[in-house]
């Protein structure tokens, strides 16, 4: 009886030691599994830090382009309002048939700042 009751015992003990190992294969697997997934995820990582490095230049430099742009804009603002007002004196010289002011007006060069003068 003794004998059968160690041999029942030893069955049980067989069954969880069983149970148990299959556990632990199951998580090994489980952690190999998730090693793997983070491996990929680390990768993507590192691919989309290096968009944002990427796109983060590029805005730097549209920002750049907007600041230079709108500089230049400003110069031909100027530049225009320049030659409004030329343009206002010379007819106002012909309307009042001043011909020594409207010699001096169309002697004067008309050139462009030279901000300008690279503009396509």
């Amino acid at each position: 009886m003794k004998v059968e009751n160690l041999k029942t015992q030893l069955e049980e003990q067989k069954v969880v030691v069983d149970g148990q190992e299959t556990e632990v294969v199951s998580k090994k697997k489980e952690i190999e599994q998730l090693k793997s997934e983070e491996g990929q995820l680390q990768g993507k990582l590192t691919l989309y830090k290096n968009d944002v490095d990427i796109l983060s230049h590029n805005l730097g430099q549209t920002q750049l382009q907007i600041s230079q742009v709108k500089a230049k804009l400003l110069i031909l603002e100027e530049y225009e309002q320049q030659l409004e007002s030329g343009t206002s004196d010379i007819d106002a010289a012909i309307t009042s048939s001043d011909l020594s002011r409207l010699n001096t007006l169309l002697s004067r060069p008309v050139t462009p700042p030279p901000e300008l003068q690279s503009v396509s």
